[in-house]
């Protein structure tokens, strides 16, 4: 696990919800480039979401949650993801 003193701001969105929101030390997201891995001050990019599973980690603890397809913003620090719908949280 990576700890950081700059945690991420990540925030899973529905159109209906906002079905998770949290900082976080590193988040994997489900992408159509394969899992991509996304730690404090990484550099800014878009990207298409695949159907699969989001993980964040902070300290020992890591969430779960399935999303549908989407995009995912990456910038200062912040994850946003779009995704059509969440399919259970774990």
């Amino acid at each position: 696990m990576v700890t950081s003193a700059h945690p991420l701001h990540v925030r899973i969105l529905t159109p209906l919800m906002v079905a998770k929101e949290d900082a976080c030390d590193e988040v994997l997201l489900p992408s159509s480039l394969g899992i991509l891995g996304i730690l404090p001050e990484h550099a800014q990019l878009f990207c298409e979401i695949i159907p699969g599973t989001v993980v964040m980690n902070k300290g020992d603890t890591s969430a779960f949650i399935h999303v549908e397809k989407g995009i995912a913003h990456v910038q200062d620090n912040k994850i946003t993801v779009w995704v059509d719908q969440v399919k259970e949280t774990l």
